[in-house]
């Protein structure tokens, strides 16, 4: 109320007879009110700097879509010192913007798509090896060599050494293979 008061120039007089006014000198003209009931560009220069820094800290990463959202709402200050309305909505609008379109963007520049984009053992599946042992049909006895490195595999049918299968499958830490005809 108070803060309402001395920017929009309406102090009372009974407010003005019981407090030291001394410090409002100033406020009652145009400028200076027009300066008082605006945000800078400078606190969205700080909120960019440190909205970042504070989700670091608390390990919560939606802030550092305030970083961007920040930068250019200091930019639309600069531009239009006065109009709050306006750079709370530019703020609002980019960091939305940062939250939709940021992790589609980084999921395309960390995952990009080449095919198959499976991780761990299922990148092997659909993949050719060679029987380095014997595969007995339904045992845990045959080893298979894929990219440099022996695996265990097994499979329905008997698959002599030497021999190239194709991996269809995955049990446990056994590969399912069948071979190549």
């Amino acid at each position: 109320m108070y803060i309402s008061s001395v920017c929009s120039g309406t102090l009372s007089p009974a407010f003005m007879a019981t407090h030291d006014v001394s410090i409002l000198q100033g406020l009652g003209n145009k400028d200076s009110r027009r300066n008082c009931c605006s945000m800078s560009w400078n606190v969205w220069a700080s909120t960019a700097i440190l909205l970042p820094i504070v989700s670091l800290v608390v390990g919560y990463y939606i802030f550092i879509g305030a970083f961007p959202a920040s930068v250019v709402t200091a930019f639309v200050a600069w531009l239009r010192p006065h109009d709050t309305l306006l750079q709370f909505l530019v703020f609002g609008i980019v960091f939305i913007m940062f939250i939709v379109v940021s992790p589609k963007l980084s999921q395309k520049v960390l995952y990009p798509k080449h095919g198959n984009n499976r991780i761990g053992i299922a990148f092997y599946k659909g993949k050719r090896a060679l029987v380095v042992r014997d595969i007995a049909p339904y045992a845990d006895s045959g080893l298979v060599m894929i990219s440099g490195q022996l695996w265990s595999a097994r499979a329905s049918e008997e698959i002599a050494a030497g021999s190239e299968v194709v991996i269809i499958g995955i049990e446990g830490n056994h590969f399912v293979v069948r071979e190549v005809r």
